[in-house]
């Protein structure tokens, strides 16, 4: 049986702020504003969403913006996550 450790009530908030200034902020800033056609077609392109699991009419809609960012990518140009 793993044994717990204790942490303080300071240590926690600690933490938690840690989390909702870094990662937890980085994701809601990049995929919470704009437009959210921008954010699917990254996602798509980057490999966070599986295409196969987008519905065709869906892919027909932002088909313009997943020619932008795999050119993108293919060049270099495109930020990646991690």
């Amino acid at each position: 049986m793993a044994q717990r450790r204790a942490i303080s009530s300071g240590e926690l908030s600690h933490r938690v702020h840690q989390y909702e200034t870094g990662l937890s902020r980085e994701l809601f800033a990049r995929y919470n504003s704009g437009q959210p056609e921008l954010g699917v077609a990254y996602a798509i392109v980057t490999g966070i969403l599986d295409e196969s699991q987008v519905p065709p009419e869906l892919l027909e809609a932002i088909s313009g913006l997943l020619d932008l960012f795999r050119s993108m990518k293919e060049r270099g140009e495109l930020r990646e996550p991690g």
